[in-house]
């Protein structure tokens, strides 16, 4: 697997929530790089998980307020894409301090990537063309 490189089609046009994506990405990132140098202890991992589900509650609360000021008529449905996700997160750490693994490492990372990446170009775009299309412009 490669890392993931910040590219304008992933802007959402809000620049609060684009910052956010490229933090998230910056920590699949670096689990990504750890786990191509072969530096993932358990300590790394947990710490890595524990910032990652953190960040990623603030994240998500941030987008939800957005869509729910806005009424984006999605909301329920994204916000259980945003559970699921946290719900998975947090199954890999039970996982990780019960027993880690470098297949369970190479999961995590895999999920990690095709989730924030399927989730940013596809479903995150779609609450950035409803704001777009009824003409609602977040500082920018």
């Amino acid at each position: 697997m490669k890392k993931i490189d910040w590219d304008e089609k992933m802007s959402m046009g809000i620049n609060a929530i684009d910052v956010h994506h490229q933090k998230l990405i910056g920590y699949i990132n670096a689990l990504q790089e750890a786990v191509d140098k072969g530096q993932t202890d358990k300590a790394f991992l947990e710490d890595l998980v524990d910032r990652l589900i953190d960040y990623t509650d603030y994240h998500f609360s941030a987008e939800e307020k957005y869509m729910k000021l806005y009424e984006y008529p999605e909301l329920k449905s994204h916000c259980e894409e945003h559970t699921a996700f946290i719900a998975e997160v947090k199954r890999f750490k039970d996982f990780l301090q019960a027993k880690p693994t470098e297949k369970l490492e190479a999961q995590m990372l895999s999920y990690l990537q095709t989730w924030l990446i399927h989730h940013i170009l596809i479903i995150d775009k779609e609450y950035a063309i409803y704001f777009s299309e009824k003409g609602i412009k977040i500082d920018r």
